[in-house]
């Protein structure tokens, strides 16, 4: 079958829409690999303003502090957000022995309230005899979590 001048100009704009579609298809994909999507995708993001907002005004002197997740040490990707900006932020495993210079910091969970606002709990041990537990309220702001509110749940 033979296709005229018109035919063919009509199946050029076709394979270019289909080549088109292609590569944002595949950019989206790649975007959604790399920095993720949904509620899961965003986890480092919250835990990072909660523990950024503790070094501020829990611990203005600490430098380092030891974390861990739901009782689990934290990802190398969160932990690889704190190389610069005055805060580094270690495995609460490393936590153990005299090394210790620094509070440890258990963040529990991630309470969803609606896609732009959560609640996230913690946990500071001090010393031997003294602990604090604290609720964190945080919303999206753009790109970003802030921590809006912080109440203290219970000490001992």
């Amino acid at each position: 079958m033979l296709v005229g001048a018109s035919g063919r100009r009509v199946l050029k704009g076709f394979v270019l829409a289909i080549a088109s579609v292609t590569v944002l298809a595949a950019c989206a994909t790649l975007y959604t690999t790399r920095h993720g999507s949904g509620r899961a995708a965003q986890s480092d993001d919250i835990y990072e303003a909660v523990i950024r907002y503790r070094a501020v005004h829990e611990f203005p002197k600490s430098k380092t502090f030891f974390v861990c997740i739901d009782g689990e040490d934290p990802r190398p990707e969160l932990l690889r957000r704190f190389t610069t900006g005055g805060v580094t932020v270690r495995k609460w495993s490393d936590a153990r022995g005299p090394e210790r210079r620094g509070p440890p910091l258990a963040l529990f969970g991630i309470k969803w309230i609606s896609d732009s606002e959560v609640e996230v709990c913690s946990q500071s041990i001090f010393n031997q005899m003294m602990a604090v537990g604290m609720a964190h309220r945080l919303v999206r702001k753009g790109r970003h979590w802030v921590v809006v509110s912080a109440n203290r749940r219970w000490v001992s």
